[in-house]
């Protein structure tokens, strides 16, 4: 049993995705790729809260996480709601085999995970067609400020660093999003096209 199997099999809940927010992203992207989106892939899918979320706003597409737990629970909520146009299934992201593109795709609060950056994101660019927009959502850390281990450093990323390395993989990198909470900590949203 992987950690992340282990953590959903101890009822561990996530973050989800606030309403309003998901509607604004949408009218971003939207406006960023000049085309509404259709469809969608979820990077670190968890239990499908997002994917169905986004299937409720009328976009198909598929669902990726390494816990084959989180799948099983995905599928059942799926199955549960109706959901038919959302597919999922068990993948490592630091080893994605998937070949379809997708409008939209995202990976939210998983990044910090992935080992090989520079290759989880080239496959990314994979997924995309020239109207795609990738959506990041990641805990950041900044270099002058110090942190302690209630801050959560181990699921944040060292902000400019990440910056950098997208705007060196993209050819359109801006924040959508900043998101604080607690003493020092700051989510990020970062929208990239191809």
């Amino acid at each position: 049993m992987n950690k992340w199997d282990e953590l959903y099999s101890n009822g561990a809940k996530y973050t989800p995705l606030n309403e309003l927010y998901l509607q604004r992203l949408l009218e971003e992207i939207e406006r960023t790729s000049k085309k509404k989106p259709t469809t969608v892939i979820d990077l670190g899918c968890g239990t499908g809260d997002a994917l169905i979320k986004f299937a409720k706003n009328g976009l198909s597409g598929f669902g990726f996480d390494m816990s084959e737990i989180a799948i099983n629970i995905a599928k059942e909520k799926l199955s549960e709601q109706g959901i038919r146009n959302i597919k999922v299934s068990v993948q490592d992201l630091d080893t994605l085999d998937f070949r379809q593109t997708a409008d939209v795709i995202l990976c939210r609060l998983t990044y910090a995970f992935i080992a090989q950056k520079e290759n989880f994101l080239e496959t990314v660019k994979g997924l995309m067609a020239a109207h795609s927009v990738f959506v990041l959502t990641t805990p950041v850390l900044h270099k002058d400020m110090e942190y302690t281990k209630e801050d959560k450093p181990g699921i944040a990323v060292d902000f400019l660093e990440t910056q950098k390395l997208l705007k060196h993989m993209f050819s359109s990198v801006k924040i959508f999003n900043h998101e604080y909470f607690g003493d020092k900590g700051e989510t990020v949203t970062f929208l990239m096209m191809k």
